[in-house]
């Protein structure tokens, strides 16, 4: 009997799991991102018929039970068949009571192969996952991978079944984020890309009356280990509102925030990919530091002796010579705004000098080759200083205009390196 079989592999290695050996009445609780090590020589054979697959389950079975709380989602199940024996085939069913009159998905996956199921969950509650082989030499070794799209509600300070929880300046609370079943939190306005797709317990932190404190806190995750846990602490119970955050993969998370005025704060654990662990979680709430008054010496009187005055010899008079100074001379223009000397002042001497001002002296080493030598340096009127710059196209575009140029051409002073020749 041939079956075509698609390889898909969509490895999430987040939370890694030895499979105990389920059954109707003791079904194993999973989680989204659990990674499953499971082997059907340990389970045990209760269920009869054709699975969800439509092929008969002859053999044993583990079973499983999830827990969705935010609806719509969409449960992903990739199944590695670790058997070798041609004839060993595997089926995952999903259903909603622990048989297989309630299918919702399900399918089948050769020896050596991974394969896929996806199954769509319109209402919050519990579903059933049972692996099973079509026949006893199917009785061996497989990997359950478990994932979830989730329908992303705004975050719940309540914990949803779970209830509100609290938390109080200088105690510890212990608890697990895998009894949460919330996972409306996956990203913080304290941080970018968070992916903090696991489910998350809020804790309400009140430090009204208590003046502004830095809130202290201390994340310890207990197990399983290797489980990343985060912190976040919010000013408002929206994961927007985010003043603080422990996110750096290190066991344990330790945050202090600023100082913060009197008020209600939410402390968030969550659980980065879809990593869920119990832990311990510390708060102490610190008073703000205050300031050190800084002491004053008081300074000690030191006897001084006073010399006594000798005599002061009290010179001749010299004659003074007295400089004679000469009329202050005012900053002068090496030019008088007319760049091309065609005796009038344009837009176009204004133009000539703002191109000077690029070409010639900010970019290009040989200036001859891009302005005429009859008005390369010429057109510097304002501020006088012996560069032309934007300011003298301006002072130029303004005496056009009928302004008066900010300096007037002193006609003692040399202006023989403007030759009065025509502009090329």
């Amino acid at each position: 009997m041939k079956r075509n079989v698609i390889l898909i592999i969509i490895a999430v290695f987040l939370s890694q799991t030895a499979a105990l050996a389920g059954n109707c009445l003791s079904p194993v609780a999973v989680y989204c991102g659990d990674y499953i090590y499971g082997d059907l020589s340990a389970g045990t054979d209760t269920l009869a018929g054709d699975t969800c697959s439509t092929w008969p389950d002859l053999g044993n079975e583990d079973i499983y039970t999830i827990y969705v709380e935010d609806v719509p989602a969409t449960l992903y199940l990739q199944i590695t068949n670790q058997n070798t024996d041609p004839s060993a085939y595997l089926d995952v069913s999903v259903t909603t009571s622990c048989d297989y009159t309630s299918c919702i998905a399900g399918d089948y996956v050769e020896p050596g192969y991974v394969w896929n199921v996806e199954a769509e969950l319109g209402e919050a509650g519990s579903y059933y996952i049972i692996v099973s082989a079509e026949d006893v030499s199917a009785h061996g070794p497989y990997i359950l991978d478990v994932s979830c799209d989730l329908a992303l509600a705004p975050l719940d300070c309540a914990n949803g079944s779970v209830g509100p929880l609290t938390l109080a300046c200088g105690s510890t609370a212990v608890g697990s984020t895998a009894d949460s079943r919330v996972y409306n939190a996956s990203e913080y306005g304290c941080c970018s890309g968070c992916d903090n797709l696991g489910p998350e317990l809020v804790y309400t932190v009140d430090t009204t009356g208590q003046g502004p404190r830095r809130l202290d806190l201390t994340l310890v995750t207990l197990t399983p280990a290797g489980a990343d846990l985060d912190l976040f602490v919010l000013d408002a119970c929206a994961e927007t509102e985010c003043v603080a955050q422990g996110k750096t993969g290190s066991n344990p998370e330790l945050v202090t925030t600023e100082v913060l005025p009197p008020g209600v704060y939410y402390v968030v654990v969550d659980g980065y990919g879809w990593a869920a662990a119990s832990f311990s979680l510390t708060l102490n709430c610190l008073a703000p530091p205050t300031a050190t008054p800084t002491s004053t010496s008081t300074a000690i009187p030191t006897n001084t002796v006073t010399p006594t005055p000798e005599p002061t010899a009290t010179p001749s008079a010299a004659p003074t010579n007295t400089a004679t100074v000469g009329p202050t001379v005012t900053p002068v223009c090496v030019h008088d705004g007319d760049v091309n000397s065609d005796s009038a002042i344009t837009p176009g001497d204004a133009q000539l000098a703002f191109s000077y001002y690029m070409n010639c002296a900010s970019y290009d080493p040989n200036p001859e080759e891009y302005c005429a030598s009859d008005f390369c340096g010429s057109g510097e009127i304002v501020p006088c200083d012996g560069s032309v710059t934007p300011a003298d196209a301006q002072g130029i575009m303004r005496a056009y205009l009928g302004y008066a140029i900010p300096c007037v051409k002193n006609a003692e002073q040399s202006d023989n390196r403007f030759p009065e020749t025509e502009h090329r």
